[in-house]
C-alpha cells in the first residue's frame, strides 16, 4: 500500500515537472516571437525613414528611377509595419526617430498628393504613438 502511495507521488510530481517545463517553454518561445516582431517592427520603420528622406532629397528629379524605387520600398516599409503592430509589435521605450520616420512619410505622401498612402502612414504612427 505505501509502495503505491510513493509511486502515485512520484508520478503526480514528474506530471508536475512536465508540464511546469512545457509552460515555460511556451510562455518563453511565445517572449521571443514577440521580440522578432519588435525587431522587425524597427527595421521597418528605420527603412520607412530613409526612404522619406531620400524621397525628399530627390523631389526635384521626380521621373528618376531612384524615386520609384524607393516609393515602392517606402510603401512596403510602411505596410509591413502596420501588419507587424496588427501582430502585437511593440517599440521599445526611447524609439522617436522610429516613430518620427513614419510622420516623414506621411509628410513626403502628403507633399506628393497621395492621400491613400498618407492615411495608412498617418494611421500607423496614431497606433504607434497610442502604444506606449
Amino acid at each position: 500500500m505505501a509502495t503505491i502511495k510513493i509511486r502515485g507521488v512520484i508520478a503526480i510530481t514528474l506530471a508536475a515537472l512536465l508540464i511546469g517545463v512545457a509552460c515555460a517553454w511556451i510562455a518563453g518561445r511565445t517572449i521571443a516571437n514577440r521580440e522578432l516582431r519588435s525587431l522587425s517592427l524597427a527595421h521597418e520603420l528605420e527603412i520607412t525613414g530613409l526612404c522619406a528622406n531620400s524621397l525628399q532629397l530627390q523631389g526635384s528629379q521626380r521621373g528618376d528611377r531612384l524615386v520609384k524605387l524607393l516609393e515602392q520600398r517606402l510603401d512596403s516599409a510602411v505596410g509591413h509595419a502596420a501588419n507587424l503592430v496588427d501582430d502585437g509589435a511593440r517599440l521599445y521605450p526611447g524609439s522617436p526617430n522610429l516613430k518620427d520616420s513614419v510622420r516623414r512619410a506621411a509628410d513626403y505622401y502628403e507633399a506628393k498628393n497621395y492621400a491613400e498612402r498618407q492615411h495608412s502612414a498617418k494611421t500607423l504612427l496614431a497606433r504607434l504613438q497610442t502604444d506606449r
